[in-house]
């Protein structure tokens, strides 16, 4: 019997001596896997980020052209906004004109203002007259 035990302690180690070579062989072959697919996937993402620096470029080349256009059509709005300033100013008299008329608002305004004192000068001279209102009588149908 000290034969069996001692052979079932002999046979219980070597296979936990075992089983621990099989747990870290499994965990070598599950980083292995991990390694493995990061080394397939390495050429698609060198990829991608070529990619994207593509996409990077052609987009400051857009950018860059539409800054371009909108330059242009601001310059072309201020030439047609200088043309027709120009246009309007041609058209327009001068607005000097406007000191005369602030001139002639005035005189307007005392000749008014004299115009008003003689029209309550003649009401005052001026008879009063009484009007005499009659009565009309309405027939009842």
């Amino acid at each position: 019997m000290a034969n069996t035990v001692k052979t079932i302690t002999d046979r219980a180690q070597l296979r936990a001596a075992q089983a621990g070579t099989i747990a870290r062989k499994g965990v070598l072959a599950y980083v292995g896997l991990h390694v493995a697919a990061y080394d397939r996937v390495k050429p698609a993402f060198a990829a991608g980020e070529k990619f994207f620096g593509e996409l990077v470029v052609k987009g400051e080349k857009i950018e860059a052209q539409a800054q371009t256009q909108v330059q242009d059509v601001v310059a072309a709005a201020q030439t047609k906004a200088g043309v027709v300033a120009d246009r309007v100013r041609t058209i327009v008299p001068d607005f000097a004109a406007n000191d005369r008329v602030a001139e002639l608002e005035a005189e307007l305004e005392a000749l008014n203002k004299k115009v008003k004192a003689k029209a309550k000068k003649t009401k005052a001279s001026a008879k009063t007259v009484k009007v005499k209102t009659v009565k009309t009588e309405t027939k009842a149908a």
